[in-house]
């Protein structure tokens, strides 16, 4: 764990926060995206379901695109097909990261780029 400033209020709290004790704003240590996308020549029978820690945040199917808000630290991320293929990994997302893009293969596995 490190500390960091509040981008609001510049009030020291843990990389971790999800909000700031003081001043409340939401991602504290500053915001991210994973972007996860569906090539255009994915069958379009084949939907993914896209997991971020542990929370869904919709389906996929091709030329689809979610954008999913994350703070600094590690994510676990989780994409399973309607055809019960799957791929997990943990993303690490940096302070500085704005947007990491998640491509998913023909079949729904995840490709970070």
């Amino acid at each position: 764990m490190a500390l960091i400033n509040c981008r609001e209020c510049g009030n020291q709290i843990s990389d971790s926060a999800v909000a700031c004790p003081r001043c409340g704003v939401a991602a504290p240590g500053g915001n991210c995206a994973l972007v996860f996308t569906r090539p255009s020549l994915a069958r379009a029978a084949v939907h993914a379901e896209v997991h971020v820690d542990g929370y869904p945040y919709g389906s996929l199917r091709a030329h689809g695109r979610i954008v999913v808000p994350v703070t600094p630290g590690s994510h676990h991320v989780e994409v399973r097909t309607n055809q019960g293929k799957s791929g997990v990994t943990t993303v690490t997302v940096s302070g500085g990261d704005t947007e990491l893009k998640v491509g998913l293969g023909l079949m729904g596995s995840p490709k970070f780029r």
